[in-house]
């Protein structure tokens, strides 16, 4: 039959009267027809097969083949593989395309039918593939929307007591200690292991055996199974480690526990029993499964690109094609490939084949991809929408030259959208051959959001020891970690391969949702010839009870060598920008940006009219940042401070902290002599603020805004003869915020302090902010011209 198929469409081509030639694939096709308009095949894979026969027959057209591709669903019984026997040429591209813009779909899942009723809204199907063990799926969708795997607590998250008992006072030495991994092995591994958990927190639930734990720990986060669970001393014992020991990043860390019978007790969530091989489902209030479109990811992938060092895929596009529901896989381990061989060392009675788990660095390299390319250049995909994913959207490879995305949308990921290159951490020490590194490729008009569902760490777009990149008017928000991640090198002593690469233009926004050590843009380690210009950074904000810094833009470890021009920076619950070791402002470039790291924090030497026995001290300042709605949020923003530290004599300062404003005052020195005032739900954001403390030898008073609290002291203060230290945190929020400071020498009383000004004759001293280079920027101005720009703008559902 394929010789006169073959044939068929050799007769076709050679009736032809244009130089290129089309393929039809429909949902009512035949992949026994010809591959005509009028007798299209039934999918793209029968419609790969005909271009290859093509080529083998007749070479390709003069200007290459298109394969169209009807509206419709097509599911796939396995990823499409595309190799060099696929290939196109430079004139002469083989296109896969949609007929519409937006009507083709490629779906790598199952729909889920033959729901019962059990009781209530619960229902459930029979999955028969999972009985056997050929099929496995953590996550469900409705149509559109993701559902809830069952999980504790429904929101929010759980929170550990510690490290496991028998660690609880020696874990900090496996931490770090990589000589520990040899010498104590069983210790080494056991101790990241597990946890103890607050009381009834964890309990032998009905099939706690099949559970799974997401583990937030800082900058990454890891997928545990229970293997056992002792509930007098409250520890439970996982199958596979966390990267770091429960501890390492305080005793209080994160976590929730998903897929348990017990869980699922609101409408929308689900479970999976594998031992039976059914799936629960828990309706709302008149809904009826079989009557809703509901899938489960069945492969991993959708395709992948697979050309080797000597000839890669090339001259291949995708146009107008959407791409829905990939699954993810565990059993991956970062740090221990071989497990649980390295534990036996240790601990022999470790069982040999545990349920798996997930452990992986910053960003989640590892997770996977529903698209990866290795070996390919000169691929574009155009208009195409990936969602509905486990892991990453897409892994652009090994050896990977001239790929392009234009206008794309990547969103509903189960980890970031885009990982350009791979996580190898020092090229020279591993003798990674330079080759290897992905370069020129282009990332432009595309739109990344709501990722890090299943993997957290996971970023928007990461480019990891890839060079000569630009990645140029793309919007990206709503991330668990940072929105774009540059580098993967925390040394400055190594050569690197990432370098050259350009980020032009890209509205980034409400990114580092549920991970700390993040930021919008967040860099590591020497980026020569890198270059940031007109980006515009927004609602970068800490979520709740995160561990680790979150800020505008954080240069890690080692970080140089980026230029910076017109770039804004707009809400943040952090720093502007943040500096880690061995880096600094001046290990940059910095162009008409709208913060300027030239002017120093204002510092002020002790003298007589800063320090009086009585005293009014008024701070006016603006909030530029997202302080107020901040649930859990304790990083403080320093107004200012004077004498040094909070248990000295004399001691006083004012603070922002979340939606607090907070006054010290120390009259007599030590601990118990530290006054505290705290007024709440009073600050203006994106306003002036007025801050101001007075003491008169009895009452210790603090306003803000027309609000005030007292305290009575009663005790004679002594001035101190400390500095005078203005947002004194390395790079303070608040650091070019406050405006003006007026110091009385005497204690008034008046409520709304409307009536202090620079005329008045109690003024012993008075500062102004020095002016800041560079015009004022109106953001949503900024807002408007950064991002995703015509033509592409017009496809993408914002």
């Amino acid at each position: 039959m394929k010789k006169i198929v073959g044939f068929a469409l050799l007769f076709l081509i050679n009736l032809s009267v244009i130089a290129q030639v089309n393929i039809y694939v429909s949902p009512v096709g035949n992949n026994n027809a010809a591959g005509s308009k009028e007798q299209p095949v039934a999918t793209i894979k029968r419609a790969q097969e005909l271009v290859r026969e093509l080529k083998a027959q007749d070479g390709l057209p003069d200007k290459g083949v298109r394969i169209m591709i009807e509206a419709g669903e097509y599911t796939l019984d396995e990823s499409l593989v595309f190799t060099p026997e696929d290939n196109g040429e430079k004139d002469r591209p083989v296109i896969f395309q949609g007929a519409e813009p937006d009507g083709v779909l490629i779906t790598a899942g199952r729909k889920i039918t033959n729901w019962r009723k059990v009781k209530n809204n619960h229902w459930v199907a029979s999955v028969p593939e999972v009985r056997s063990g050929d099929w496995y799926f953590r996550q469900l969708f409705a149509g559109e929307k993701r559902l809830t795997r069952a999980r504790i607590p429904n929101a929010g998250f759980l929170k550990t007591k510690g490290p496991l008992t028998k660690y609880a006072d020696s874990v900090g030495k496996y931490t770090w200690n990589q000589k520990m991994r040899e010498e104590q092995p069983g210790q080494y591994w056991e101790s990241r292991c597990g946890f103890q958990f607050r009381k009834g927190d964890i309990q032998q639930w009905e099939n706690w055996d099949e559970a799974e734990i997401l583990t937030y720990h800082s900058w990454e986060s890891s997928w545990q199974t229970i293997r056992e669970i002792d509930t007098e001393k409250q520890d439970v014992y996982f199958n596979s480690p966390c990267r770091y020991p429960i501890g390492t990043f305080g005793k209080e860390m994160r976590y929730r526990v998903e897929n348990i019978p017990a869980a699922m007790d609101q409408p929308g969530e689900w479970y999976l029993d594998g031992k039976k091989g059914e799936v629960h489902y828990l309706t709302a209030e008149g809904e009826d499964p079989n009557t809703m479109e509901i899938y489960a990811p069945y492969l991993n992938e959708f395709m992948s690109f697979q050309g080797d060092s000597l000839k890669k895929v090339q001259y291949l596009s995708f146009k107008n094609i959407s791409f829905k529901y990939a699954r993810y896989n565990l059993g991956i381990y970062d740090m221990t490939p071989q497990w649980p061989q390295e534990i036996q060392k240790g601990l022999p009675q470790f069982p040999d084949h545990p349920r798996g788990g997930y452990t992986d660095a910053q960003a989640a390299p590892r997770s996977g991809q529903a698209v990866e390319l290795v070996n390919a250049e000169h691929i574009q995909f155009e208009n195409c929408r990936f969602n509905h994913v486990g892991a990453y959207a897409m892994r652009i490879g090994e050896r990977c030259f001239n790929i392009k995305l234009q206008g794309c949308e990547m969103f509903d990921l189960g980890g970031g959208g885009l990982l350009l290159g791979r996580p190898d951490r020092n090229v020279v020490k591993d003798r990674i051959p330079f080759d290897l590194a992905p370069g020129y490729n282009i990332i432009s008009n595309c739109y990344i959001h709501d990722g890090g569902k299943v993997h957290p760490a996971a970023v928007g777009l990461c480019v990891m020891q890839s060079h000569n990149n630009l990645i140029e008017h793309c919007e990206i928000g709503y991330t668990g970690n940072s929105g774009i991640s540059n580098g993967w090198c925390w040394t400055d002593h190594v050569e690197t391969y990432n370098f050259n690469n350009r980020f032009i233009g890209n509205y980034i926004h409400h990114t580092s949702q549920t991970m700390g050590d993040a930021a919008g843009y967040y860099n590591n380690g020497a980026s020569r010839g890198t270059i940031l210009q007109e980006n515009f950074i927004d609602q970068i904000v800490k979520g709740p009870d995160v561990h680790g810094v979150v800020d505008g833009m954080g240069m890690d470890s080692h970080s140089r060598y980026i230029y910076f021009e017109r770039n804004v920076i707009g809400k943040t619950s952090g720093k502007v920008t943040s500096f880690a070791r061995q880096t600094g402002p001046w290990n940059f470039t910095w162009k008409d940006n709208n913060f300027n790291w030239d002017i120093e924090r204002p510092v002020f030497a002790h003298s007589p009219e800063l320090d009086h026995s009585e005293f009014t001290i008024v701070a006016d300042f603006k909030l530029p940042s997202t302080f107020l709605d901040l649930s859990g949020w304790t990083e403080r923003q320093w107004v200012l401070s004077k004498n040094g530290k909070s248990d000295a004599d004399g001691y006083y300062g004012m603070l922002v902290e979340g939606g607090k404003a907070i006054a010290y005052l120390n009259v007599g020195g030590g601990k118990e002599n530290n006054h505290q005032l705290v007024v709440e739900n009073d600050l203006q954001e994106d306003a002036q603020n007025r801050f101001a403390i007075s003491y008169d030898s009895k009452i210790f008073r603090f306003y803000v805004n027309g609000a005030v609290v007292e305290k009575k002291i009663a005790k004679t203060r002594k001035p101190g003869n400390g500095k005078l230290v203005v947002a004194h945190l390395g790079a303070n929020c608040l650091r070019y915020s406050v405006d003006q400071l007026l110091i009385f020498d005497e204690a008034i009383k008046d409520k709304k302090m409307s009536a202090l000004n620079p005329e008045s004759t109690n003024l012993t001293f008075q500062w102004e902010q020095p002016q800041l280079s560079g015009a004022k920027v109106d953001f949503e101005q900024i807002k408007k011209e950064a991002g995703i720009k015509a033509p592409y703008k017009s496809v993408l559902k914002q």
